[in-house]
């Protein structure tokens, strides 16, 4: 019986050892920062989100999904949103609804924005534009951001 005990947590610790392969509806990149992302405030020239990273991106499977998040030159914290209607409406790889919210801005009250998964170079690309209470705006590009 002290034999079958052993051999069992030493089955389990090899096993716990091991990695399965990645998801393919996960993004790798989750947590490094990106420079794919530029924003332009209130009609300013564009800029590169600062400490842009991403919190999620799936674009395999039933549905899209994309959240970055960075920092506006100001400080503030932003966040997007990027999801998908519905795959017959905005088709694969593509993502057709956009929520935008900053920390100090709260949600965009409108908001649109579309992007688009190129499978074979495994980025991302699109754009949003979105219009926050009090009139100020927001809008960017995204071009190439890595994604699996």
């Amino acid at each position: 019986m002290k034999r079958l005990l052993i051999a069992v947590f030493a089955l389990g610790t090899i096993l716990s050892g091991c990695d399965d392969d990645d998801n393919p509806n996960s993004n790798t990149n989750t947590g490094m920062y990106i420079t794919e992302v530029s924003v332009s405030e209130n009609g300013a020239p564009p800029y590169v989100l600062p400490q842009a990273q991403i919190g999620s991106a799936t674009y395999q499977g039933s549905t899209a999904h994309l959240t970055i998040s960075g920092k506006l030159t100001s400080g503030d914290q932003v966040r997007l949103t990027f999801s998908q209607s519905s795959p017959t409406a905005a088709g694969a790889n593509v993502t057709d609804v956009v929520e935008v919210y900053s920390d100090k801005l709260g949600d965009a009250k409108t908001a649109s924005g579309r992007t688009t998964r190129n499978a074979s170079l495994r980025t991302v690309s699109g754009s949003f534009t979105s219009t926050f209470a009090g009139g100020a705006t927001l809008s960017g590009t995204l071009t190439n951001v890595p994604v699996q």
